[in-house]
Order: C-alpha cells, then sequence, then structure tokens
C-alpha cells in the first residue's frame, strides 16, 4: 500500500486500481471472501456455488476465494465438502477456466477440519478432547499423522495448481486444525507441536512451506488468521501478532483476518441477526441440531453489527507488520471502503455483501451505490448447506 499525504489522496479511487499480490496481477483491491457455499452434492460441484463465483467474477472483483477445499478424506468436515479428487477436478478446471476468462482471479482455501468432524470417521486434532458442538472424542495427532497432513496439503496445493488456481489461503482460523494447534483451547501437547504459541505455530509454517512448495515462488500463498478465539482461554490479539510476525518471517505473501472458534462461539465474525432457529432447522446431524436447541445461546452469542468491526483489533497487527494485509468484517459501504484503505489495509474481502448483490463492486465503481442492500440477516449463513444465496432477495421474489 503507497504512504504519502492522506489529506490529497482519494482512496475510494485508490481501491479501483490494479496491484500485484506476489506475482499475480490483479484489476483492483476486492477480493470474494471465503464463505461457506454448499460445495457439492451426488458427485457434483453445486450449480449455485458456480454461479456465484462466475457472477461475482462477471461483478468486478480481482479475485474470488472457493471455500472450503479438504486437503483430504480425513480433513473434510463433512461428506458434501469440496475436495480436490478426480470427481471434481474437471468441474473445477472448467470453472476457473470461465472465472479467468471474465478478468477474475482464483484463489482456493485449503483447509482440515480437525476436530471438526461431522458424522462417522475419525476426527483428529493436537490433543485428546471431547468436542461437544460435533458430538465426538478427538484423537490426538502423533507425528506421523502431522507429517502425512503436510504432505497432503502439499498435494493439494499441486493439484490446484494443475488445473489452473492462482493462489492458496490457508484456513488457520474459526477452530479448525492449524487454528487448533495455535489455540490453547485445544492445543495441550507438551512437545515440540505445543507449549508457547512460537510452538503451537509450528505446524502452520511447514504448512505453508510445503504449499509454497508446491505453488512456486511468484503464486500468492497466504494465511487467513484469527485475531483471537473470543474464548478466555482461547488465542488472544497479543499471540496472534506473534503468530502474524512468525507467518510475515517464514514467507507468506499477505494476511487476511478473522475472530472466533467454532466450537464455542462462530457467531464472532459475523455480526447481525442470529435466527438461531433456522440454524437448527439447517443442521443434518442430529447431534448438532440437539447440541444448539442445548446450547445455542450460549454457543452462539448474539453480536450487533457495525461496519468494519474488525478493523480495531486489526489495527494492531497493520501497524507492527509491512506484508499485504486483507481486511474483512462487514465492509458494505463506499465509506467502509475508504476507510479501510486509508489505514493501510491492502486488499478489502467481502462476504455477504457479495452475496447479495454480485455485482456490488461494479455498481459502486459506476456511482449507482454507496451502500450494499444486505441487513445482515444471516439467513445465508444458515442456510449455507442448501446452497449460497441471498433469501433476503428470494423473499422479494
Amino acid at each position: 500500500m503507497q504512504k504519502g499525504d492522506t489529506k490529497s489522496r482519494d482512496f475510494f479511487k485508490e481501491a479501483f486500481e490494479a496491484t500485484k499480490l506476489n506475482g499475480l496481477r490483479l484489476r483492483n483491491r476486492f477480493i470474494k471472501a471465503p464463505t461457506f457455499e454448499g460445495l457439492m452434492a451426488g458427485g457434483r460441484l453445486n450449480e449455485e456455488f458456480k454461479a456465484l463465483h462466475r457472477g461475482v467474477a462477471r461483478g468486478g472483483v480481482a479475485m474470488t476465494i472457493m471455500a472450503n477445499c479438504a486437503v483430504s478424506v480425513a480433513g473434510q468436515s463433512y461428506g458434501e465438502q469440496l475436495i480436490l479428487d478426480d470427481r471434481f477436478l474437471p468441474q473445477l478446471e472448467a470453472l476457473v477456466a470461465e472465472i479467468h476468462a471474465e478478468g477474475c482471479a482464483v484463489c482456493l482455501q485449503l483447509n482440515h477440519c480437525g476436530g471438526n468432524k461431522r458424522g462417522s470417521g475419525v476426527a483428529y486434532g493436537p490433543s485428546r478432547y471431547f468436542n461437544w458442538r460435533f458430538g465426538k472424542w478427538v484423537r490426538a495427532m502423533s507425528d506421523e499423522d502431522i507429517e502425512r497432513t503436510i504432505s497432503e496439503y502439499r498435494e493439494a496445493a499441486r493439484r490446484a495448481r494443475e488445473i489452473g488456481i492462482d493462489a492458496i489461503e490457508l484456513q488457520a482460523s474459526h477452530g479448525f486444525l492449524l487454528s487448533q494447534f495455535l489455540s490453547p483451547l485445544c492445543n495441550h501437547r507438551k512437545d515440540r507441536w505445543g507449549g508457547d504459541v512460537e510452538s503451537r505455530a509450528i505446524f502452520a509454517v511447514m504448512v505453508l512451506k510445503a504449499v509454497r512448495e508446491a505453488m512456486g515462488a511468484d503464486a500468492p500463498v497466504f494465511a487467513q488468521i484469527s485475531l483471537s478465539d473470543a474464548h478466555p482461554k482461547g488465542l488472544n490479539i497479543d499471540e496472534a501478532l506473534i503468530f502474524a510476525q512468525i507467518m510475515e518471517t517464514e514467507g507468506a505473501d499477505a494476511l487476511a483476518f478473522n475472530s472466533g472458534f467454532s466450537s464455542t462461539d462462530n457467531f464472532h465474525d459475523l455480526r447481525g441477526g442470529l435466527p438461531l432457529k433456522d440454524i437448527i432447522d439447517a443442521k443434518a446431524h442430529w447431534w448438532e441440531r440437539w447440541y444448539m436447541r442445548m446450547m445455542g445461546k450460549r454457543a452462539m452469542n448474539d453480536y450487533s453489527f457495525k461496519e468494519n468491526f474488525l478493523m480495531h483489533q486489526a489495527m494492531r497487527i497493520r501497524t507492527r507488520l509491512s506484508l499485504p494485509m486483507i481486511l474483512t468484517g462487514g465492509i458494505v459501504s463506499k465509506q467502509g471502503i475508504e476507510e479501510a484503505i486509508k489505514n493501510g489495509f491492502d486488499f478489502i474481502a467481502l462476504g455477504r455483501a457479495l452475496i447479495c448483490e454480485q455485482d456490488f463492486i461494479l455498481r459502486l465503481q459506476k456511482g449507482e451505490l454507496e451502500r450494499s442492500a444486505c441487513n445482515q440477516c444471516n439467513l445465508c449463513v444458515a442456510y449455507a448447506s442448501k446452497g449460497v444465496r441471498c433469501w433476503q432477495n428470494d423473499s422479494k421474489n
């Protein structure tokens, strides 16, 4: 991000200027944020998933992030989750080509669910614990399990590169596996993989290096990290800063931010409406429905919406590090974009605003609007497993 006299700069205009992330040229600073998208069913990519990414590409974003792709069957949280196996590679390759034809880059978010394993199958994590949210005992990973998982990240990145994926985002937040290793909530290990935050970060660093090896020196490889677990015994902002510094030193091309921990409070990164009944109704597994009925009001706190709600914490990291940073967190207006760019954030990641209006960026640029029509009802989140779409728009049709 260029520095200089802030009084004479047009921060909104700067957001639409072409730029680069590592060796990747991007037409502007807008990114479609990773969102749960109801990715696949019956061996095929969900049509709404494909339509969303094609739509936001036509609508003006510079890069769209496809989320969340499991690095292995063991890393799938649920059976319908995207995975880079032979069933989906041809479909993904075709979709990537269509998005590229719109002038938009494609990033794949790689993830391993760790202890957040729904249904059958063994749940692996840094330490042994019972995950009440998913009703499973989590098995502590051995050194061999960890090394195998690092190799799975490398292989997934290699396959992604082969089908034309431009960039990789590592999911190191939200209480999934990399985040579980980072968090004292889950990581109670006494060996090299546990202890202080520097040791708890070793796994993520080794994954970063493995993915870099597969993607090459010029392709963007970056991480989404938690600013905090929003739990008194979890990762806090001071530890998040240390982790961010480590990732910068180890060669991450950028950092994106989030907050909260999926098995304790996964609405911390959303804010706005809390449609608890709809969330319960949409759960496919009986245990999660039971758990949400019993614990939902405690597991998901009600947070009022405020635009740029992660900025205050993110600034703790922005002011101390020099690598590019991607801000998310309820950015829904021209004013919010200007504020983010003015405060030194290099890219703007939009989620619900683009689900509500896929052409939001083009309409902003043309001056047709200054704020998204999204009202943060969060029904798109509640019913994400049924396919990503704006339920507010559906009710109007």
